[in-house]
């Protein structure tokens, strides 16, 4: 048996493990460092916060809430006498929406809300998201921005 020479041959141990070994080591090391880099981070619910919109007078109360993701809004209806919902506007409706952001939350509403009900999303993407009461869609609009 000859002995192997080369620059790498201190890397052989000459039963198998050869330096091409610790390449291929190296590379899945690698691979998985990106992988784990890329993956989507969950942020625990402790550092999230809870906002609340009130509805009053056929209008909410902040009519534009800025929020961060994770956050949870509950609109709460306090016009008493009165119904509401909370309609996401769908993304036909949403225009001007910025390339790469998530601007409508398709299908999303609450029930009819009478007085003293609530309805709670928690918002998880970043983008800015339209929303109207039901029976008075062209009067009574929001709209959460989450950065």
């Amino acid at each position: 048996m000859s002995k192997k020479r080369g620059p790498f041959a201190f890397l052989s141990d000459g039963k198998g493990f050869e330096w091409y070994h610790l390449v291929i080591i190296a590379l899945v090391a690698g691979a998985l460092a990106f992988s784990y880099g890329k993956s989507s981070v969950q942020i625990p619910d402790v550092y999230c916060d809870t906002h609340q919109v009130i509805m009053d007078n056929r209008a909410f109360e902040p009519q534009v809430l800025e929020i961060h993701p994770c956050d949870t809004v509950i609109w709460e209806n306090r016009d008493s006498g009165e119904m509401h919902t909370v309609t996401f506007k769908t993304s036909v409706e949403v225009q001007g929406c910025p390339e790469g952001m998530v601007c409508s939350m398709e299908g999303i509403s609450s029930e009819h809300l009478v007085y003293k009900d609530t309805f709670s999303r928690k918002f998880d993407e970043k983008g800015t998201f339209e929303y109207y009461s039901e029976p008075y869609k062209e009067v009574m609009t929001g709209r959460i921005i989450v950065n």
